[in-house]
C-alpha cells in the first residue's frame, strides 16, 4: 500500500490559489493549482505515476495539533485546516484513508517518541512510505526525519518525500533527494569512521564518475577490507594508497556538487585518524587507538602485535648499529613462514629478548667449535664431560648433583659418548641444566612457559647495567620507559594468541601476571571495556615515550647511533647550521634513510617518498630540501628531492 506521512499546517492569513510545478529528481512531471500547502503537496503525491500504477494512495498518516484540528477559517468555507484536507483528499481520491496522529493530547505535547510509536504502528513492512515535508513546526519536522531513517534501518521501502517552494520566481514542488542524499552520506562516512565498513560509503557515490573520487572509494574499501580481516601484509601499501588519494581528491575543484563537497569535508578527519599527520611514514599509534575507540578489539590488537615494532624503529625509540637496510633485505630472503612479515617485530620481540644465556653461548661454541672455556661453569661441565666419556660405563668419580644425567645414560637414552655429546649440541633444557643456570619466572600450573624466556630477559634487562645490553640494538630512551613498552606488547601479544586460539585457558602465569600488575594491567575483569583499558595503557606506555622527546639511555654505548667518528674522536659541540629551512643542498646517502651532507659531521635523517626504494639510494648523491632544524641548531631532518 502507498502511504503519506504529512504534517498538516494551520492556514496562511490570506487564501491565494498558486499554480506550482511538480518536478522529481530535476524533472517537471505535472502542474498543479493549490490555496494551502499540505493541498499541493497530496495533490503532487496523488498524480505521481508510481503512486497511480499501484493501486493509488490507500492511506494517509496525519500529524496534526489542536489548533489544527479546532481554529476554523471563514476563507476556507468555516472549515479547520485538518477538515478542509479531507475535503481535498475527499475529492481527488476517495478511496484514501485519513488517520490523524494527535501532536498533543490534553493541552500538552506529547513527547516525540510517543508520537513515532503510534504512527509506526500504522505502518506496515510492504508498504512505500511518501512523505509530505511542506508543514509543521521544527519539532514535528524532526519526527518525520527519525521515521525516514527509522524506516530505511526496517527495510521499509520510501517514496518521494515533497515539499513547496513559493521563494522563487516560480513556485515548485520538489522532492528532498539530494538532501537525503546528503544525510546517507554523512551517514556513510561516519559508519567508515565507526566501524571500518564502506558498504554505504560505495552506494552513495556509484553514479559518480570521477577518477580521484573512485580511486578513493577503491582505496577506503581496501582499508575496510584489510581492517576487517586482521589482514597486515599489505596494510602499509594500503594506507599510503589511501592517504595518496585524500590528497587528490582535497584538490578537487567540483565544489558545486554537494556530495564532493561533504566528502572533501569529511577528507581531514579520516587523515587525521587513520594515517596521522606524515604523508611518508605510517602512524600505526593512530590505526591502533581508532580501533579502540571503536571497540576494533581482535583488529587493535594485531595490528598493535604486527605492526607497532615498526613505528618504534621508526620513532628512534629503538635503533640499530649497522645496516639496517642490508639486514632487512636479507630478512626478506631468508625468513620462512613462520617469521613475522616484518624484521622490526622479529627483533624486537625475538633478537632482543631471545638471547641465549651467556653460559649457553660459551658451552655452545665449546661444543660445536671446540672453542675453549674461561667461565668456572663451563670449566666445570667441560670437565665433567670428559670424564663421562673416559668412563661411560662407570660412573663413580661423577659429583651427585649430576646424578640426574647419570640415570639418563644407565637407562640406555644414549647408545655412545659421541650420540650424548650430539644431543648436548641442540637440547638447550639439558645444557642449562648441566650449567646450573635456573630461570626467574617458572611456569607454574596456569600456562606461561612459552612467555617465561621473555619475562627473564627483561628481569636481565631492569638488573643489569647498560654495558650488558645485547648488541647491535639501541635503546634511546630511559629504561623504565622500555621495559613499559615491553610489558605492554607482551600483554597485548598473549591476549591475542589467546583470542586467536579461541582458548580460555590463560596463557600468562601469576607471576607473569603480578609483573604486569605492577605496570597498571587489570586482570579482575574479563570484559571488553576491560580489555580496552589494558590495551589503550599499552599504547599509552609507547605515545608518552615518544612524546618525552629526550634520549636517556642506549645499549652498550653512551654514544648516539648516529654520531660520526672523526678523526678517531666523536662530534664535539654542535655548530650551528648555515642552512635554513627550504634551503637545497646536495647529501649523499649513507644508510636506510640517513644522509651525509658536507661541513655537518653527524647523519642526518631522510624523508623519502614511500614509492621510492630507499634502499636503491645509498650510497649516491642527490639534492634534498631542508626540513627540520634544532633549537640549538642542528640539522635534523631533510627531504629528497625526486628528479
Amino acid at each position: 500500500m502507498n502511504v503519506l506521512v504529512a504534517i498538516i499546517s494551520t492556514f496562511p492569513r490570506e487564501k491565494k490559489e498558486i499554480d506550482y510545478s511538480v518536478r522529481i529528481e530535476g524533472n517537471e512531471v505535472a502542474t498543479i493549482s493549490a490555496s494551502h500547502t499540505n493541498e499541493s503537496v497530496l495533490r503532487s503525491i496523488v498524480g505521481l505515476e508510481q503512486v497511480k500504477e499501484t493501486g493509488g494512495l490507500g492511506k494517509i498518516i496525519a500529524l496534526v495539533s489542536d489548533k489544527v484540528c479546532t481554529e476554523k477559517n471563514c476563507l476556507y468555507g468555516d472549515l479547520t485546516a485538518q477538515e478542509y484536507y479531507q475535503s481535498v483528499k475527499d475529492a481527488i481520491s476517495s478511496q484514501t484513508h485519513f488517520e490523524p496522529v494527535p501532536l498533543e493530547r490534553d493541552g500538552t505535547e506529547r513527547e516525540i517518541a510517543d508520537v513515532l510509536s503510534e504512527i509506526c504502528q500504522k505502518i506496515s513492512q510492504e508498504d512505500v512510505v511518501y512523505f509530505d515535508s511542506a508543514g509543521g513546526r521544527r519539532t514535528t519536522s524532526n519526527i518525520l526525519q527519525l521515521l525516514i531513517k527509522l524506516l530505511r534501518y526496517k527495510e521499509i521501502k520510501s517514496g518521494y518525500s515533497l515539499y513547496a517552494d513559493i521563494n522563487g520566481q516560480k513556485s515548485n514542488i520538489l522532492d528532498t533527494s539530494e538532501f537525503e542524499q546528503m544525510s546517507s552520506l554523512v551517514d556513510a562516512f561516519n559508519e567508515f569512521m565507526t566501524s571500518g565498513k564502506s558498504n554505504q560509503l560505495r552506494e552513495c557515490f556509484k553514479e559518480d564518475e570521477s577518477e580521484e573520487v573512485s580511486t578513493l572509494l577503491h582505496n577506503m574499501v581496501e582499508f575496510s577490507d584489510r581492517i576487517q580481516l586482521g589482514d597486515v601484509s599489505s596494510l602499509e601499501r594500503t594506507i599510503l594508497n589511501l592517504s595518496d588519494s585524500i590528497e587528490k581528491c582535497q584538490e578537487l575543484q567540483t565544489d558545486s556538487k554537494i556530495n564532493i563537497v561533504i566528502l572533501k569535508e569529511f577528507l581531514p578527519i579520516i587523515k587525521e585518524k587513520l594515517i596521522g599527520r606524515s604523508s611518508t611514514e605510517i602512524d600505526y599509534i593512530s590505526i591502533v587507538q581508532w580501533c579502540l575507540d571503536n571497540l576494533l578489539i581482535q583488529q587493535a590488537l594485531t595490528i598493535f602485535v604486527e605492526k607497532i615494532p615498526v613505528q618504534l624503529f621508526s620513532s628512534g625509540i629503538i635503533g640499530y648499529r649497522g645496516n639496517i637496510a642490508e639486514v632487512k633485505r636479507e630478512y626478506v630472503k631468508t625468513r620462512n613462514v613462520a617469521d613475522p612479515q616484518d624484521w622490526e617485530v622479529k627483533a624486537f620481540y625475538t633478537d632482543i629478548l631471545d638471547r641465549p644465556n651467556p653460559l649457553l653461548l660459551e658451552m655452545k661454541e665449546y661444543l660445536n667449535k671446540n672453542k675453549a672455556v674461561k667461565s668456572e661453569q663451563c670449566q666445570e661441565v667441560v670437565c665433567l664431560l670428559k670424564c663421562i666419556k673416559e668412563q661411560w660405563q662407570n660412573f663413580q668419580h661423577i659429583p651427585k648433583k649430576y646424578s640426574f644425567i647419570i640415570e639418563c645414560i644407565q637407562q640406555g637414552r644414549y647408545r655412545d659418548y659421541q650420540r650424548f655429546e650430539n644431543v648436548l649440541k641442540v637440547n638447550n633444557k639439558l645444557l642449562e641444566r648441566l650449567l646450573g643456570i635456573k630461570e626467574d619466572f617458572e611456569s607454574g600450573d596456569d600456562g606461561g612457559k612459552t612467555l617465561r624466556p621473555k619475562f627473564n630477559a627483561l628481569e636481565k634487562i631492569r638488573m643489569a647495567k647498560s654495558s650488558s645490553f645485547p648488541f647491535p640494538f639501541v635503546f634511546q630512551k630511559s629504561l623504565d620507559k622500555i621495559l613499559g613498552i615491553y610489558y605492554g606488547y607482551i600483554y597485548v601479544k598473549s591476549l591475542r594468541n589467546q583470542i586467536n586460539h579461541a582458548s580460555s585457558r590463560d596463557n600468562l602465569a601469576a607471576a607473569q601476571k603480578k609483573v604486569l600488575e605492577s605496570y597498571g594491567y587489570d586482570f579482575t575483569e574479563r570484559t571488553v571495556n576491560a580489555i580496552q583499558d589494558n590495551v589503550q595503557r599499552a599504547l599509552k606506555a609507547i605515545t608518552d615515550t615518544i612524546e618525552e622527546g629526550v634520549r636517556v639511555a642506549v645499549i652498550d654505548e653512551e654514544i648516539t647511533p648516529t654520531t660520526l667518528s672523526v678523526g678517531g674522536q666523536t662530534e664535539g659541540p654542535i655548530v650551528p647550521t648555515p642552512l635554513k629551512i627550504g634551503d637545497v643542498v646536495m647529501a649523499k646517502c649513507v644508510d636506510n634513510k640517513k644522509v651525509q651532507i658536507e661541513n655537518h659531521p653527524y647523519f642526518i635523517q631522510l624523508v623519502v617518498d614511500p614509492v621510492i626504494d630507499s634502499v636503491s639510494l645509498i650510497g649516491t648523491e642527490f639534492a634534498v630540501r631542508v626540513q627540520q632544524i634544532s633549537k640549538k641548531g642542528k640539522l635534523c631532518q631533510v627531504e629528497y628531492i625526486r628528479e
